[in-house]
């Protein structure tokens, strides 16, 4: 899975402005790509209720990409033209024309006087003002193992496989550094190189700052144990954390200048010290039956408490793979290697468990291939010599004998330079996407000098790990908060962008939508808007219609869509999305529209499938013409509670007076069902129609915007 990393472009020192800030409130901010291509801002200290932003369309990438910002890794905190906003750097690893390009992106709100669109009104990458960067520069410090083709400094950047930042070691405020994660010409291994950002602006004096193979790691960057002096919070050290993405658990390396190396140009600089990546290995009995060789395995794959540690045929699955940390503890699947109820006898069962710290968790190896555990002065053994698979492990009085010997299947080192584990466990598979924006916020509602942690799970929720107190140089977060959902859930959506034939596509499912009467693709105009291709109706004869349900109206349902109103009319209500009973003979079974009568926006259901007059409605805001306006309209079955969401906050709620029932017939875009006939047509444009067959909860309502699928996280 290719992985964005967030890194510091260089900033004005002059300009007193927050390192990840993009929007201009001194606060930092996430981006996000999206499956779509688009570029999205998650406001750092915006309440869970807070949709993203819409930084800039999948189109206004740099030329040269297929899949719009999907095709980048991306990287911001600082200006590189001496804004007070981030820009961007951004590398195509795509497949295009720009495919192997480095560049740095200018913010809209730090654009030059003269730039079309200037001055900007908001945060975004839509002016097009970016500058390719060409050229791998060359060394300055003369160390040949810090620096060189020797040690792997690829020629170009068409080996880089991620960015990620380091930010201000020298804490001059100017001095920015770059880590550019790139596979060492002739391998696999992936290396981290420390590049200085500076004006140009261009990126010079690479370092090695990580020797080994750093495939499979998420990085990012965090500083810790930060000080405030005069309500400013400063110094600190920055710390790079690995996230391993098989097993979940995160690593931590501060970067601090502690080696002094001498540069081609007579002077001296201090780099940081050297960084191992942490390694994989299985651990191979010295037993080796008929059938292969046998390696320590977690039962089952399992990851919980009390997990059988066993052996069983070496099979190279994750339950295999395992990794000495700097608490000499050994981990897999995120958890250690313990000795059960830390026994100390003969016969004690080993089994897989959280990692705390304990005794029953330190190994140390001995000779002859043997794990002694220390606070027993006993040896992981295999009982009897067995060779059956399922024979789970124990500890026994150290014998120098086979079933004691366990060899690793990595190189020489494997746990020399054991890096310095962290708790949470967030495995790539149950957390696609992982990043810090550094400070964000604490318990207190403001900064507290700790680096958080901000992961999306697979459903969508983004999820923040707040940072603690620290332990010296090493990272600590608190419990998960939820902040909604960054990724959409819908089972159905109609962009409306299909800007000609009669056919509006569901992007999600099969539900095709035939546009009818006067109804017309056309551009939208409207001023700061991104919205591209949208459908016009005219408010008599135009809609669109499905061929069938989109969701089961008796249960529980979520419908959303942006709705630009021509004109507030007093008389004719306007409606955006429904949904027909079967036959479409009598009413709908819900209704997202504008109400003439008291010119706001609304949320109805019929309370019962016939020509009644009878209906329950959700009466929110007041309505505006002639803007985008954001509606999203809830229904919980299980309360009964309808709620309207307005441009991202909760507008209006009220209980469903009705009976339940199912309008089983099609989706209506622009028309309502009511007393047996069609009317309301919408006098609208309309983009981005959206439905749910769930409830969503406040949060993921307010903060779900329609945001397509989240595929990185910076």
């Amino acid at each position: 899975m290719p992985t964005s990393y967030t890194f510091y472009v260089p900033w004005n020192p002059s300009t007193k402005v927050l390192s990840g800030d993009l929007g201009g409130d001194g606060v930092p901010d996430l981006v996000a790509t999206t499956k779509t291509g688009d570029l999205d801002m998650i406001t750092g200290n915006a309440a869970p209720d807070t949709p993203p932003t819409l930084l800039s369309t999948a189109a206004q990438a740099p030329a040269g990409s297929s899949g719009g910002w999907s095709d980048y890794y991306l990287a911001h905190r600082g200006s590189a033209v001496g804004g007070s906003v981030d820009d961007l750097f951004a590398y195509n690893h795509g497949t295009g024309t720009d495919a192997g390009h480095m560049y740095v992106v200018i913010n809209d709100l730090n654009a030059p006087s003269g730039t079309p669109g200037y001055p900007a009104a908001k945060p975004g990458f839509t002016f097009g003002l970016h500058t390719d960067i060409t050229n791998q520069p060359t060394c300055l410090i003369a160390d040949t193992t810090r620096c060189g083709s020797s040690v792997g400094l690829p020629a170009d950047w068409s080996k880089v496989t991620g960015l990620t930042g380091v930010g201000d070691l020298v804490g001059n405020g100017s001095s920015d550094y770059v880590l550019v994660s790139q596979t060492e010409p002739g391998t696999t291994a992936r290396q981290l190189w420390l590049y200085q950002a500076v004006s140009g602006p261009a990126l010079i004096n690479p370092v090695l700052l990580g020797d080994g193979d750093w495939t499979g790691f998420t990085l990012t960057v965090g500083t810790v144990g930060a000080t405030n002096t005069g309500g400013v919070w400063g110094s600190g050290t920055p710390t790079l954390i690995a996230r391993d993405n098989l097993t979940g658990s995160l690593y931590s390396f501060p970067l601090t200048l502690n080696v002094t190396e001498s540069r081609t140009d007579n002077t001296s600089e201090r780099i940081p010290t050297l960084l191992h990546a942490p390694v994989h290995t299985t651990l191979q009995s010295a037993l080796v039956p008929s059938s292969g060789h046998l390696c320590v395995d977690g039962n089952g794959k399992n990851t919980a408490n009390g997990t059988e540690i066993q052996v069983r045929a070496c099979n190279g699955s994750s339950a295999q793979v395992w990794t000495a940390a700097a608490d000499n503890s050994l981990r897999a699947l995120g958890k250690c290697l313990d000795v059960t109820s830390s026994g100390t006898t003969n016969g004690t069962l080993v089994q897989l468990h959280t990692c705390n710290n304990t005794g029953a968790q330190k190994w140390t190896t001995g000779p002859n291939g043997s794990l002694i555990n220390p606070q027993s002065g006993k040896c992981l053994d295999d009982p009897r010599s067995s060779t059956t698979n399922g024979t789970q492990l124990q500890i026994y009085t150290c014998n120098n004998s086979a079933n004691q010997n366990w060899t690793s299947s990595a190189s020489a080192g494997w746990n020399t330079t054991p890096a310095t584990a962290l708790a949470p466990v967030l495995p790539a598979s149950a957390y696609p996407t992982f990043a810090s924006p550094g400070d964000v916020n604490s318990a207190g509602a403001g900064p507290d000098g700790n680096t958080d942690l901000y992961v999306t799970d697979t459903g969508g929720q983004l999820i923040e790990y707040p940072g603690t107190t620290p332990s010296g140089t090493t990272p600590a977060f608190g419990s998960p908060l939820s902040l909604g959902t960054v990724t959409d859930t819908a089972v159905h959506a109609w962009p409306l962008s299909d800007g000609s034939g009669t056919t509006a596509a569901d992007s999600v499912g099969p539900l095709n939508a035939t546009l009818h009467g006067a109804s017309a693709w056309t551009n939208d105009v409207s001023t700061g808007s991104n919205r591209g291709t949208i459908m016009n109706l005219n408010g008599t004869t135009g809609y669109a219609a499905t061929s069938g349900p989109a969701m089961n109206t008796s249960q529980s349902l979520t419908v959303s869509a942006w709705v630009y109103l021509n004109a507030l009319s007093a008389t004719t209500n306007s409606t955006f999305v429904s949904q027909s009973d079967a036959g479409e003979t009598s009413a709908n079974g819900f209704q997202l529209y504008y109400s003439s009568g008291a010119q706001v926006w609304a949320f109805g259901r019929h309370n019962d499938d016939t020509t009644s007059t009878s209906f329950t409605a959700a009466y929110g805001q007041k309505a505006v013409a002639g803007q985008w306006t954001h509606l999203v309209g809830v229904y919980d079955a299980g309360s009964g509670l309808m709620s309207l969401y307005v441009n991202g906050h909760l507008s209006a709620t009220t209980t469903y007076a009705g009976t339940v029932w199912n309008a089983s017939g099609p989706v209506e875009i622009g028309r309502r069902l009511y007393e047996g006939s069609y009317g309301e047509y919408a006098n609208a444009e309309i983009s981005d129609v959206r439905t749910y067959n769930t409830a969503l909860p406040p949060a993921d309502a307010a903060a779900n915007n329609d945001n397509p699928t989240t595929t990185n996280l910076n």
